[in-house]
């Protein structure tokens, strides 16, 4: 009952990093062992759910606390604690147990903060979106370590309209995000409306990405040069090519396979992506995932070429799973 969410990797260590979006825990494997073991145990500093994760070069582990309101940033390789923020102290957030429990499920439910995913800056600072409150959270730290959490966007009266509707999807705004390589823009995707939005982080000016009528419905995001990779949950990863400015983009291909099941989230590994495969239509009672869970390597290659049904092996060793090897 893992159900892994979010992905990263650490290309100076070889460490592959997975979190679980039901119970919080962080998976850690080295690449080409084939299998994760747990890291960080379930609900271990609170963390009873987590999402979107990054690392950066200096080995800090930032992890999205998803519906607990948390942002929680780890020593990637001893495990400790840095830093621990609740999102919920904000001014109109409210992190309730009932949206710990029942967010996802429950269209009632309203004020939830649900902190999904994060990108890391060249500066070193984070970026973490709510899919939930129409805020956008920054966390920087200091030559000495020290960390701390500011409130950077509050997207209301912007280009950038937080909704609600019938249906899970429909309740889910912003979802992931990336930096551009220059660190002077955000790129966020809006689950429900299907847009994609430049966040200019000088002025702090948002704009939407003009992708020639094409609605793409992510949820985890990679960018690699001026290629957009976007992670669907319907069983797909879209493959765009955005302008030099990042205002303008085209699709190019999507990438539908079998091997995909309810994708979430992916990182760039060499010329790879790690995909997870998180089954999050087993999450429902009496559903059974197909054990084991697994992560993907697929060739960006492959992915941009849209090669429809063929079955791949992975291409950097790493052919293995949470719990086991993958299926063949």
């Amino acid at each position: 009952r893992s159900f892994p969410e979010g992905v990263a990797y650490q290309p100076e260590t070889g460490y592959v990093f997975a979190s679980s979006v039901v119970d919080g825990t962080i998976f850690r494997g080295q690449l080409g062992k084939g299998e994760l073991e747990v890291f960080l145990p379930a609900g271990s500093d609170g963390r009873r759910r987590a999402q979107g994760i990054k690392i950066d070069s200096q080995k800090r582990l930032f992890v999205s606390g998803s519906s607990t309101g948390l942002i929680l940033v780890y020593d990637g390789i001893s495990g400790d604690l840095l830093a621990k923020f609740d999102t919920g102290i904000e001014p109109g957030i409210v992190t309730r147990p009932e949206c710990l429990n029942g967010a996802f499920l429950d269209l009632n439910i309203k004020d939830c903060s649900i902190i999904n995913d994060v990108t890391i800056l060249p500066s070193g600072d984070a970026y973490f979106t709510d899919s939930f409150s129409p805020y956008l959270f920054k966390v920087s730290s200091d030559s000495q370590g020290k960390f701390t959490l500011e409130r950077f966007m509050d997207f209301t009266g912007t280009s950038l309209v937080y909704g609600q509707g019938q249906g899970i999807t429909a309740n889910i705004n912003l979802n992931g995000i990336v930096s551009t390589p220059d660190g002077a823009y955000l790129i966020v995707g809006q689950t429900n409306t299907g847009k994609l939005f430049r966040i200019t982080l000088a002025d702090k000016t948002v704009t939407e990405i003009d992708l020639g009528g094409e609605l793409v419905s992510g949820d985890g995001l990679v960018l690699n040069g001026q290629t957009l990779y976007v992670v669907r949950n319907n069983h797909d990863i879209a493959t765009l090519h955005l302008t030099p400015n990042w205002s303008n983009g085209q699709l190019v291909s999507i990438f539908d396979n079998p091997i995909l099941t309810t994708p979430t989230t992916m990182a760039l590994v060499k010329d790879c992506l790690l995909v997870t495969n998180s089954q999050f239509e087993k999450q429902v009672p009496d559903a059974s995932p197909d054990l084991p869970f697994t992560l993907l390597s697929i060739p960006v290659k492959v992915v941009e070429n849209d090669t429809g049904g063929r079955k791949y092996e992975t291409g950097l060793g790493f052919s293995g799973g949470i719990g086991g090897p993958v299926k063949k």
